[in-house]
């Protein structure tokens, strides 16, 4: 049987060194009282949560995060008390309930006495922290204050591109109910704005950034990114190179997947233009099994799971698996595990359990695994000895999932695991 240990614990990093361009400072003794007494100062904070086991990897300038930039290192240096915590941390914080804390890495701003926030994807552009930041200490608008001032004015193109611009930069901290509410209240805005502007004219800093944050068509049955990946060599001049390709890339990737995961056997088409005309776009790629490698296995794998061919789903991942070798992290098979179990609802035959359990086993006995990962994992460990008729050990491992999910006060894992356990009892009481 598998053990999985409830590991109650709130660590800030020691740092002596800088993210990017911005400096951490140390924090020793009570920590627990020093973020209290932080909290009720009158500075206002940066708080970093990196990725799990990554906190040490984002240093420098050549990384592409939020912190990478001079201007971004001299105003936070300058305004903010800043400090990078573990990612379990976010456990202790309950920021995921108070603040909407976004998948690791990310950056929370907090105003004095943490009457305001914005959280964010440590992999925004540095630019999208400046801005809120400015709006933190009251030195910029905020978004209401944008619009409102646009509404007012005459509505000029040179009006209109910076509402755009100044919203765009503004839209990722915010919560998804508040981000989704803006994008309809700008598509038409956005819409009409493409339609006073030619394509060679949207090349330049300011326009490619907005395009980048809005996306969507250019025109009928043609999009942004086709529009730009045509006239790139005009885009490369203006913007440079290394940010168009991750947009160009970015967006053929995400039709790659999307197109797989609604069972479309067109996602061939975009994959094979990995390797084909945008493979100078490609060409920037690091990894040592191929992007067009990782793509292809992902996109038959969602393109698989559409039809509800789980057997034929684990041969796929395995078959992935061997092929990785040594290079196969846990996080692969726990990004298995995980599409899988959403797929199915955990309605697998016992042969598809059983290699899923040997997943799990695997992942389980690596010790850098964040605790939300371990709640998760107890649960479809749970759902697979339920699916071999384990009554027993799937009560035990579900009452499990219910303490990690208590302890993060995650409604939707406690609401599967009640679901679940009704199932139990029935077989129990047949």
């Amino acid at each position: 049987m598998m053990r999985f240990f409830l590991l109650i614990a709130f660590v800030l990093l020691q740092l002596t060194e800088s993210y990017g361009q911005i400096r951490f400072d140390k924090m020793n003794g009570d920590v627990d009282k020093q973020l209290e007494d932080l909290f009720k100062s009158k500075s206002p904070l940066l708080l970093y949560f990196p990725r799990y086991g990554e906190e040490n990897k984002v240093k420098g300038t050549d990384a592409f995060t939020c912190f990478s930039s001079e201007e971004n290192g001299t105003f936070f240096n300058k305004h903010f008390c800043c400090y990078a915590l573990d990612s379990l941390a976010e456990m202790k914080l309950d920021t995921t309930t108070v603040w909407g804390l976004k998948r690791n890495p990310c950056v929370l701003l907090l105003a004095a006495g943490g009457e305001g926030f914005f959280c964010i994807s440590a992999n925004e552009h540095p630019d999208v922290l400046l801005r809120l930041g400015q709006v933190i200490i009251g030195e910029k608008e905020d978004a209401n204050q944008v619009f409102n001032n646009w509404k007012k004015s005459s509505k000029k193109l040179s009006e209109t591109q910076m509402l755009l611009r100044e919203m765009g930069l503004l839209l990722p901290g915010m919560s998804r109910e508040d981000s989704l509410s803006w994008d309809q209240k700008l598509s038409k805005i956005y819409k009409g704005y493409l339609g006073h502007k030619s394509i060679k004219e949207l090349a330049n800093v300011t326009d490619f950034g907005i395009l980048v944050r809005f996306r969507g068509e250019y025109s009928k049955g043609i999009s942004v990114a086709e529009k730009v990946f045509e006239n790139r060599d005009r885009f490369y001049n203006a913007v440079g190179k290394v940010e168009v390709d991750r947009f160009l890339m970015e967006e053929n990737n995400r039709l790659i997947l999307t197109l797989a995961q609604a069972g479309n056997k067109n996602y061939i088409k975009p994959l094979q233009r990995v390797t084909g005309d945008m493979a100078d776009v490609y060409e920037s790629d690091d990894s040592t099994v191929g992007i067009d490698t990782i793509l292809r296995y992902g996109a038959a794998g969602k393109y698989i799971l559409n039809d509800k061919k789980y057997e034929a789903y684990v041969n796929l991942k395995n078959e992935y698996f061997d092929m990785l070798g040594e290079r196969c992290q846990w996080q692969d098979r726990y990004d298995a595990v995980r599409e899988l179990m959403i797929a199915s609802d955990g309605q697998i035959t016992a042969d598809v359990a059983k290699s899923c359990i040997g997943w799990i086993d695997e992942i389980a006995s690596h010790t850098d695994i964040p605790l939300k990962t371990r709640m998760r994992l107890v649960l479809s460990a749970a759902e697979c000895y339920l699916s071999l008729g384990d009554t027993q050990l799937a009560s035990l491992l579900f009452e499990e999932a219910f303490k990690f999910a208590t302890v993060f006060m995650n409604k939707n894992i406690q609401g599967r695991v009640m679901y679940r356990m009704q199932e139990v009892l029935r077989r129990n009481n047949n």
